[in-house]
């Protein structure tokens, strides 16, 4: 399993956040006609740190993590649900997950064609093998 697919399965795998988005997390895109509330996650930077004797085990990687539904209130919910599912040590599959760190955050709104989407977003460093 890849850390972005465990990372996936955290999030599906707390039922409070499984009740609000059902299975809407995504790398990278939704749809701006999907559904809502959903998550999306983009990678920001993968740094591989190495040592003179190879790569370390274990690496932080910038993620941000974006919350978006059709109110303000709803998105913000959904992030206070998702940071700590999130930062938290764990072990899924052949990935572990060290401690994690909220780096940042902000909010904005856009239209779409089918209406208001507003979204809640932070960075986290994600600490990974």
């Amino acid at each position: 399993m890849s850390w972005q697919a465990a990372v996936i399965a955290r999030l599906l795998g707390d039922p409070a956040i499984t009740a609000m988005i059902d299975d809407r997390a995504e790398w990278d895109e939704l749809a701006p006609d999907s559904p809502r509330p959903a998550i999306m996650l983009q990678t920001i930077s993968d740094p591989r740190p190495q040592n003179h004797d190879g790569f370390d085990p274990f690496r932080g990687t910038r993620v941000q993590l974006n919350c978006e539904a059709r109110t303000a209130a709803e998105a913000q919910a959904l992030l206070e649900l998702a940071i700590p599912a999130l930062v938290l040590p764990a072990v899924i599959g052949d990935v572990t997950f060290l401690q994690s760190f909220v780096d940042g955050g902000g909010s904005d709104a856009i239209r779409t064609t089918t209406g208001r989407i507003c979204r809640e977003r932070t960075d986290l460093i994600i600490w990974h093998n």
